[in-house]
């Protein structure tokens, strides 16, 4: 039996062919997902330029506007962003930097290691006086989520006290 290669026949592999590298692209990584709470210890607003990388990629890059604190009182802001299709196990490194201040840049590093019954991973940072950044780590805060509740408020590194 000979094969005649035919337009239509061109077109139903190039179907089947696309079909099968789409679905295998789809099964590769879960979307990863990481909140990011800020806590702004100063008397001052502040904007938060937080970046997630991977070696030499950016998984993404937020700013985050912070209102000023008050004595006593450290206001809040609280965001969850995507950060792909990443392998659960990987290891991420955070980039903070406050008012676009180079001299302020704290990283952290980050593995992406919450088991499936938490939304993702849970990162925080805390500006103090001096336009320094404090961001949570795996050594000193692991933290995962889930839908209905938030970063622990009972964590001793969360309940630092603001800065009068």
């Amino acid at each position: 039996m000979t094969f005649h290669p035919s337009r239509r026949n061109f077109l139903q592999g190039l179907g089947v062919v696309s079909v099968m590298g789409l679905a295998g692209c789809t099964a590769l990584a879960p979307k990863q997902r990481l909140m990011i709470t800020v806590f702004n210890n100063t008397k001052a607003r502040h904007i938060l330029e937080l970046t997630v990388v991977d070696g030499d990629d950016t998984l993404v890059q937020q700013y985050i506007e912070l209102p000023a604190g008050i004595r006593n009182y450290s206001p809040e802001v609280q965001t969850v962003v995507s950060l792909g299709k990443v392998s659960k196990g990987k290891r991420v490194n955070v980039r903070a930097v406050v008012d676009g201040k180079e001299s302020s840049v704290t990283d952290a590093p980050l593995i992406l290691d919450c088991e499936s019954e938490y939304k993702g991973n849970a990162v925080t940072a805390r500006v103090q006086e001096g336009d320094t950044i404090h961001l949570s780590n795996d050594l000193d805060a692991n933290h995962c989520f889930t839908e209905t509740e938030t970063v622990s408020d009972d964590s001793d590194w969360l309940n630092n006290e603001t800065e009068s």
